[in-house]
């Protein structure tokens, strides 16, 4: 049985407010549009960007529902803890110069990204499965979860100077995807604004909304010394060695998922050189581990 099956059964025995507020009668859905806009007025003060509050919002409100999740006697449940506290002891996930692993990337990377069950599940997506079978689910609730749970870390190519965007204050930048040529505008809420040529690895959210760009929840990794085409080879190399799902292909599931449970996480780690207030550096390549600064084969070579 698929995780998001047993938890969703689960919740709808027990009936906790965290599954049912998604489910509305009329007094429900006012108490919860007010909070919405009383969330999002707080969030609009923080941020120029609506868009990147109305994910800042699904955040918080999946965050909540994965405690409850998490709280569940269940055997699924206990291996999900198990896999999360070894992740919080390797990787210790902050901001450098603690840990190059920053804690927006580690909050998103094991929400959307880490497989929790055979089934290539995540707790995204488990978040998105129980939602769906909700009769009155908020819509756009489900559109950012759906989005949340297909994004992924990719590479892309900055391919423009900083513009204002819908606002004065509001900037983005144009990437290009390296792999697929795909070409994008990104509201980076860090306000990092790079420079034409740098290579940027991150993940890119679609609007729910409507608007033209896309936004990012997490600070930007940009590579220093390292070629685009080194990491493009990367890709081609390793993409044959990748088996495509029934739903998505070689490509998805290499950047989602990687060759195995730690591996981007780790290639972050091993890759780090340096960082700002905006932005955190890496150097090297996945297939490379001489070209990455803390690996074990960088190590061992600087202490011959």
């Amino acid at each position: 049985m698929k995780i998001s099956k047993e938890i969703e059964k689960i919740f709808r025995n027990n009936d906790p407010a965290e599954f049912t507020q998604f489910k509305y009668d009329n007094e429900r859905k006012k108490i919860h549009n007010n909070k919405l806009k009383e969330d999002l007025k707080i969030l609009k003060n923080e941020t120029d960007d609506k868009q990147y509050s109305l994910y800042l919002f699904y955040t918080a409100r999946f965050s909540d529902f994965v405690t409850h999740m998490l709280e569940i006697p269940s055997l699924s449940v206990k291996k999900i803890n198990k896999i999360l506290d070894e992740l919080e002891d390797q990787f210790h996930p902050a901001y450098p110069p603690l840990s190059p692993i920053s804690d927006s990337y580690y909050n998103t990377w094991s929400l959307f990204d880490l497989k929790i069950s055979g089934e290539k599940e995540t707790l995204a997506s488990c978040f998105y499965d129980c939602m769906k079978l909700v009769k009155g689910a908020d819509t756009l609730m489900l559109r950012l979860a759906l989005n949340a749970s297909l994004s992924k870390m990719e590479f892309f190519e900055q391919i423009s100077t900083a513009k204002p965007i819908r606002a004065p204050s509001l900037y983005s930048v144009q990437l290009k995807n390296i792999y697929t040529d795909e070409i994008i505008n990104l509201y980076n809420n860090t306000g990092f604004e790079g420079e034409i040529g740098y290579i940027w690895y991150t993940r890119v959210l679609p609007s729910p909304c409507g608007y033209s760009y896309y936004s990012s929840l997490n600070t930007p990794y940009i590579f220093r010394n390292t070629e685009k085409e080194k990491l493009l080879r990367f890709i081609e190399n390793t993409l044959p060695k990748i088996k495509p799902s029934k739903t998505n292909d070689s490509y998805f599931e290499l950047m989602k998922f990687g060759l195995n449970k730690m591996f981007w996480p780790t290639f972050i780690f091993e890759s780090y050189s340096n960082y700002d207030g905006g932005a955190i550096y890496l150097q090297g390549t996945p297939d490379d581990p001489l070209s990455r600064p803390h690996s074990e084969e960088s190590f061992e070579l600087s202490c011959q």
